[in-house]
């Protein structure tokens, strides 16, 4: 009879270099959701196996960005909800100008697949990327109407008029953002209003979350610690649905690990980020 292998069959190896996300490395839903290994391991496979005692799963790939909370902080967000394990590699501002030509379109973040050379660009690519590795149900929705809804709120969020809002909390200068933020928010509120009529039921996408969604909650999210009044405007439909995505299995852990404002971790010296107490 064929043996069957299993996950505790692999010797350990020492923690990879890059991995610095720990939040993510110890949500079990990751290892939970894995279908059973194989009778015969590719050498591929094999290595991948490899993982450090107590880590439930190696990482699926390496994320690289700003030490800021944008682009990137949406696609954290699916991971440690998915349970998966990432790396990630923060890029310090002095080694962007020589860095920028070697990377796709010479922008940022890019998200290169284990054992992959070849890394995605765009944002909203990555989050579908990810959604389609995804065993959690509902994050890559099967309804293709959905799932285009999904992709367009990746689209929206980081287009030019939602990225204000990330601008000004993380690059700006906090005295120059401050005379910007009632007319940025109004602006960002705008956008996103515009999904309003999909919000049917918990989620966008009903019982459960689709990725399109956390595109929406970063948004709201950096909204809110700018504006106490934004879900005044946005009404109580929109509340209701932003607090049952912090109530969602990783969220919690992962907004309480990440970098606090003032800490000299996140956002650019002089940033509203980096000078004022945002964080609750």
């Amino acid at each position: 009879m064929a043996h069957a292998h299993t996950w505790d069959e692999f010797e350990p190896v020492g923690m990879r270099y890059r991995i610095i996300d720990k939040v993510a490395l110890a949500d079990g839903r990751g290892l939970a959701k894995k279908a059973p290994l194989p009778d015969v391991l590719t050498p591929r496979m094999s290595k991948r196996m490899q993982v450090t005692p107590g880590h439930v799963m190696p990482p699926v790939g390496e994320l690289v960005y700003f030490g800021v909370r944008g682009r990137a902080e949406q696609l954290r967000f699916m991971m440690h909800y998915a349970g998966l394990a990432y790396t990630f590699r923060k890029v310090e501002g002095s080694e962007w100008g020589e860095m920028k030509p070697t990377t796709p379109r010479g922008q940022l973040p890019t998200f290169t697949p284990e054992d992959e050379e070849d890394a995605i660009a765009e944002t909203a690519d990555i989050a579908k990327f990810i959604a389609g590795m995804s065993n959690v149900p509902g994050l890559m929705p099967a309804d293709a109407a959905v799932a285009d809804s999904a992709y367009k709120m990746f689209e929206v969020v980081n287009a030019p008029v939602c990225s204000q809002i990330m601008f000004a909390t993380n690059l700006m200068p906090a005295a120059e953002a401050e005379g910007k933020l009632t007319n940025i928010v109004a602006d960002c509120i705008k956008e996103v209003q515009a999904f309003g009529s999909e919000l049917k039921g918990t989620f966008f996408g009903g019982d459960k979350p689709h990725y399109g969604e956390f595109a929406l909650f970063h948004e709201i999210d950096l909204l809110r610690i700018n504006d106490a009044s934004v879900f005044a405007t946005l009404g109580e439909q929109w509340k209701s649905w932003f607090e049952a995505m912090l109530k969602l299995p990783g969220i919690e852990a992962y907004l309480k690990s990440r970098p606090k404002s003032m800490s000299g971790e996140v956002g650019f010296p002089g940033s509203r980020i980096a000078t004022l107490p945002l964080d609750d």
